[in-house]
């Protein structure tokens, strides 16, 4: 259900499920859930459902042909607006979420589109603002906080979210990819106040809650006086293996490399291959040490990523 949420069948065999299990309140959630989808035409539910999948242009066209039927579905004009955010037309969605917060200003999750649009267009003011209202309508809102954190980094003000992503980890995290990510975000604001130990802390604690998030590894050595431990190489080592494992650097599912030069801007898919994470920290190091361990895990890398490390060498 994590992948594809809009499957009425799907939500129904869970609820029987939870029936099953003992668990009544989350059998009742579920089968919630179902009702609500029953509700919505049958052009939203399937274009919600490509939308899931990943199948973005089918997906407007079958909310677009529904919208010339039904310009008053405020939900499709929300979900039109994501799958241009999705698809690089930010100029149509923030037009098209604006004009819908006009008829609708008590619509919160199209303010959160809204919001996320603008940030992405470079108009991190503006996103702060309509995080700003957000938070005035639930300022505990996990997405919310989270919004407006981003607009205040964007806008080169860091001091604030320190405060709020420990908020947000004290209250707990659904999931360790978020304590992660959290983790990370604070770490990145403490190393721009000036805070590097505490720097440190939380991007050791986001390492601990994905082993495999290359960004802070990178982070880590990025802060050019950080030496890994053997202990954190061996957890690389590991991490390295896992990745490997898998068909993530295989073919077409291969994240996209950064291209030579922007290296040392840290834009790294999270998952990137470990070796150039460290080769990139080496170099920033300077330790002969890290770079070493790099070499060795040349013979594992695949061939534009090789290619990759051996320019930043030279």
């Amino acid at each position: 259900m994590r992948l594809n949420p809009t499957l009425p069948a799907a939500w129904d065999m869970l609820a029987q499920l939870h029936r099953l299990r003992g668990d009544p309140a989350a059998a009742a959630e579920a089968a919630q859930r179902r009702a609500l989808l029953e509700q919505l035409p049958p052009e939203v539910v399937a274009a919600n459902s490509l939308y899931a999948d990943g199948d973005l242009a089918p997906a407007e066209t079958v909310i677009r042909a529904y919208l010339r039927n039904d310009p008053a579905n405020a939900g499709a004009w929300r979900l039109l607006a994501r799958l241009r955010i999705e698809q690089d037309g930010l100029d149509e969605a923030e037009a098209l979420l604006r004009a819908l917060l006009q008829r609708a200003p008590d619509y919160h999750e199209a303010r959160l589109d809204y919001a996320i649009a603008l940030l992405q267009g470079g108009k991190p003011l503006e996103a702060r603002r309509q995080a700003e209202r957000l938070l005035a309508h639930d300022p505990d809102d996990r997405d919310h906080v989270k919004q407006y954190a981003a607009a205040c980094v964007a806008l080169g003000d860091h001091e604030p979210v320190i405060d709020l992503y420990a908020r947000l980890l004290a209250a707990g995290c659904k999931t360790p990819a978020e304590a992660a990510d959290l983790h990370l975000w604070r770490a990145n604001a403490l190393k721009v106040a000036g805070r590097q130990a505490e720097a440190v802390a939380d991007y050791r604690a986001s390492l601990a809650a994905r082993p495999d998030n290359g960004v802070a590894w990178f982070s880590l050595a990025n802060l050019k006086t950080y030496r890994f431990t053997d202990a954190e190489i061996a957890r690389m080592q590991a991490a390295q293996a896992a990745i490997l494992r898998t068909d993530v650097l295989a073919g077409e599912k291969m994240p996209p490399v950064p291209e030579p030069g922007l290296v040392g801007h840290a834009n790294f898919d999270v998952g990137l291959d470990i070796a150039l994470v460290v080769v990139v920290g080496a170099l920033l190091l300077g330790h002969q040490h890290n770079k070493d361990l790099v070499l060795q895990h040349l013979q594992h890398v695949p061939g534009t990523l090789e290619q990759l490390v051996h320019h930043e060498l030279l």
